[in-house]
């Protein structure tokens, strides 16, 4: 037999008195949201479970152990901390102490009452500014720049040939001696000589009256330099008081040469 088709089976559910033709209330519409909404929530929850990437468990075993120390000594010993190095404090040094040279014992520091004492003033090979020169024949002086004692000159008084024993020459200043009446003074220079036999080197001190006489007069003449070394010399007495200046320097008697540096003349009240 052939089965009814879909019209057949349409006509006959429309004949049937048997079916419920009423129209759908509001109670049975919600039961059938409900009833739909139970069945469609637990499958959504099913799909997002299934997206949940799951976990790896990595079991304690398995993870590296942290790395311990080397010990250096036996079990039991603590390991020794090492020390903060220590820096040692830089010992301060003494300040440099001024030195001062000097050939003779010092003299107190007095003005010095001379012009360009160490020939400083001047160049060299000319004659030295402030001083008169003097003599009786052959000799010359001038600035030189060699073997000084002090600075970069000093002055030279030298020989030319052969002098007999008398002759002389003389580098020497003059000093007003009004200022400095009752006073004693102090000439003092560095000299160094290169003479032969008697000659020598003498510093010179003569204080003059107003009628060109002396007072005092002084030139080594029982001490002469003789000796090639730096060497300070001094002459001292006191000014006259009819003294109207007083002339001073060094003397160069016969052959050779003499060198003075560093000269001074100083006053003081006498003791």
């Amino acid at each position: 037999m052939s089965c009814p088709s879909t019209i057949e089976r349409r006509f006959s559910a429309i004949l049937n008195p048997v079916l419920n033709r009423r129209p759908v209330t509001g109670t049975i519409m919600f039961a059938t949201i409900l009833t739909g909404l139970a069945v469609m929530l637990p499958l959504t929850m099913l799909s997002t479970a299934k997206e949940v990437h799951p976990v790896s468990i990595i079991e304690s075993h398995d993870l590296p152990s942290p790395a311990m120390p080397e010990r250096t000594e036996a079990a039991g010993q603590p390991t020794p901390q090492p020390r903060p190095q220590t820096v040692p404090r830089p010992t301060p040094q003494p300040e440099p102490q001024p030195v001062t040279v000097s050939l003779s014992p010092s003299i107190p520091q007095l003005r010095n009452w001379l012009s360009n004492p160490g020939f400083e003033d001047g160049r060299v090979g000319e004659s030295a500014q402030g001083w008169q020169f003097g003599h009786n024949g052959g000799y010359f002086s001038l600035i030189t720049s060699g073997s000084c004692y002090s600075g970069t000159q000093c002055a030279m008084v030298q020989s030319m040939g052969s002098h007999p024993p008398d002759k002389k020459a003389f580098l020497f200043q003059i000093v007003p001696a009004a200022p400095f009446i009752g006073k004693r003074f102090t000439l003092r220079a560095a000299v160094r000589a290169e003479v032969a036999g008697p000659d020598g080197a003498r510093l010179l001190v003569r204080i003059h009256r107003s009628d060109r006489s002396s007072c005092f007069f002084d030139n080594m003449e029982d001490r002469p330099i003789t000796s090639g070394q730096w060497t300070f010399y001094e002459i001292t007495g006191n000014v006259c008081p009819d003294a109207r200046d007083l002339e001073v320097g060094i003397q160069l008697w016969g052959d050779g040469s003499a060198w003075m540096d560093d000269l001074s003349l100083t006053f003081k009240e006498q003791e």
